[in-house]
């Protein structure tokens, strides 16, 4: 089993987020991220980078899945917005936790899921379908 390059990328950039995070959260080390604010930002920044770079479709994806990475990243985004708009430290931490938590299930999803493939013979019967109906 390969991790895909996506993957790859992605795994970087959170835990690029995370260390971040863990800098601002022990002391003044990070010029210019001491805050929860910019740290914030950087974050979010981060995690929707690396959810654009990885995101593969959902429609492939169970009912259950969808619902549960839904209201995790839901969660995100509220957290998000407290942190970045109150500066609180403990929802930073809960942006942090989501987005390593949307990255995880992410990872693995695409670790034991095979990726829709489309073959010749299927599209050949998309192109006669459509045909048909004209």
């Amino acid at each position: 089993m390969r991790i895909p390059w996506r993957d790859t990328v992605a795994t970087l950039l959170v835990g690029t987020a995370v260390g971040v995070y863990l800098a601002q959260a022990a002391g003044p080390g990070l010029p210019g991220l001491h805050a929860v604010r910019p740290v914030a930002g950087v974050v979010v920044g981060l995690g929707v980078l690396a959810c654009v770079i990885a995101a593969w479709p959902l429609d492939a994806a169970s009912a259950t899945y969808g619902r549960w990475v839904g209201t995790l990243a839901a969660a995100a985004v509220i957290a998000a917005g407290v942190a970045l708009i109150g500066g609180s430290s403990i929802a930073l931490m809960a942006l942090v936790a989501t987005t390593a938590g949307l990255w995880v299930a992410a990872t693995v999803r695409h670790l034991t899921q095979s990726r829709p493939r489309i073959t010749d013979r299927d599209l050949h019967d998309l192109i006669d379908r459509e045909k048909v109906t004209r």
